[in-house]
């Protein structure tokens, strides 16, 4: 081992210090942004209920797709500028296959996600409205979530922070942000106006198709071939998860009616959804490129465990403002304040999530560990499973919580 690579060992050990130094500011900036979606989300709530239903069944699913997508493209470019595979610059053949890797990729568990929804919804107005709102939403944000996740991944290098600790919470939260007004963006355009929703879908499967054949230039060009194994791995993922995700979407859609009814945590699902995938991301980009070093040798080592446990109190403070802000914005989108913040389910939100979210971690770390040892790549395992497994564990704590809500405060 180099003394290079030595000195980047050392400069990668997570103490409590450095967890609320170098990677909290970039998880409370990411709550804060998550309630831009929450806010989207509690304001329309209604609308999805009555008018798209198909929308709020797959949302889950969409979110997480797009955070594992990118979260897993920017994972990628991280190890491979960490074990030198790839130059920090734009235009590296790796990262520009990246770039319009993800671009392709997000789009085919959508098409499987909405051919599973017809078995719920059969083939209807709502149901044709809602495929052409989600799968133009989906292709137009990609090209910006796309460059986002490279400049995010390339930037932090540069500047000397490591992009394990960054790409993740950054990414899915800047996913996050974007998915919810897209989606009620192109939601307004189609009831606005019909046709307009038609030709924005058209110029949208061209970027498709121009993001295909850009990423098979660039395989051919520079002899990128056992990359192929790479994109077979990724799609069957997060095709697999995107469907395993429905059932975070079956939650949300069918627990719907007792969620609307307890306000602030109707605004605050999506923020727990990325807040617990953001845990899982940090931990788990950290335990895969350990893994590609040789120091992740046991599903629970002892130096990838204690950066869970270092990067725990950061939770508590975090359930803190979750709820400060919830409570907040739901008086603001409902016009009241929702009876159920009391000081026993404060404490009661505090403790259980960071419960929650220590788990989380603790499973990022088995799930690196076990894809790497059975010879599939962590860094394209990692991430996608552990936010689809934060996306079902906060659907039914979120659930939970608005069942407890609804029958102890409401």
């Amino acid at each position: 081992m180099t003394k290079a690579v030595t000195k980047g060992l050392s400069e990668r050990r997570l103490d409590v210090k450095r967890a609320f130094t170098e990677i909290y500011p970039f998880l409370l900036l990411c709550i804060i942004l998550d309630f831009v979606g929450g806010y989207f989300l509690g304001k329309n709530f209604d609308k999805f209920v009555e008018r798209y239903p198909l929308i709020l069944l797959i949302l889950p699913s969409i979110m997480d797709l797009r955070g594992n997508v990118f979260g897993a493209s920017g994972s990628r470019i991280s190890t491979a500028l960490h074990v030198g595979y790839a130059s920090p610059r734009l235009r590296d053949p790796y990262v520009l296959l990246n770039y319009y890797l993800s671009i392709v990729i997000t789009s085919l568990p959508i098409v499987f996600l909405l051919i599973i929804a017809l078995a719920r919804f059969g083939i209807d107005k709502k149901f044709l409205a809602s495929s052409v709102i989600i799968i133009t939403s989906s292709i137009v944000i990609s090209y910006i979530l796309s460059s986002i996740a490279a400049y995010i991944t390339i930037g932090s290098y540069k500047k000397g922070l490591d992009p394990d600790n960054v790409i993740g919470p950054m990414i899915t939260t800047v996913a996050d942000i974007i998915t919810i007004p897209s989606i009620v963006l192109f939601m307004y355009i189609y009831e606005i106006s019909h046709e307009m929703s038609v030709i924005i879908f058209v110029i949208s499967l061209v970027l498709l198709f121009l993001a295909l054949k850009n990423m098979i230039s660039i395989i051919r060009r520079e002899e990128l071939g056992r990359e192929k194994k790479l994109i077979k791995e990724i799609t069957y993922v997060l095709t697999v998860l995107a469907i395993v995700s429905l059932g975070s979407g079956g939650l949300l859609e069918g627990f719907s009616r007792i969620i609307r009814r307890t306000y602030m945590i109707a605004i605050i699902y999506p923020v727990i959804l990325d807040s617990l995938g953001n845990y899982g991301s940090v931990i788990g980009a950290r335990a895969s490129t350990q893994y590609h070093l040789g120091l992740l040798r046991s599903p629970l080592e002892k130096g990838a465990i204690m950066d869970a446990v270092n990067l725990l109190p950061t939770s508590l403070v975090n359930g803190v403002i979750m709820i400060i802000i919830g409570t907040t914005l739901s008086s603001f989108v409902y016009g009241f304040t929702a009876p159920i913040v009391s000081v026993a389910f404060f404490i009661l939100f505090i403790l259980t999530y960071a419960l929650v979210s220590f788990g989380v971690m603790i499973l990022s770390i088995v799930i690196s560990y076990y894809s790497g040892s059975k010879g599939w790549d962590p860094d394209n395992v990692t991430i996608p499973v552990i936010t689809t497994i934060a996306d079902l564990l906060g659907s039914l704590y979120a659930v939970i919580l608005s069942a407890l809500a609804v029958k102890l405060f409401i």
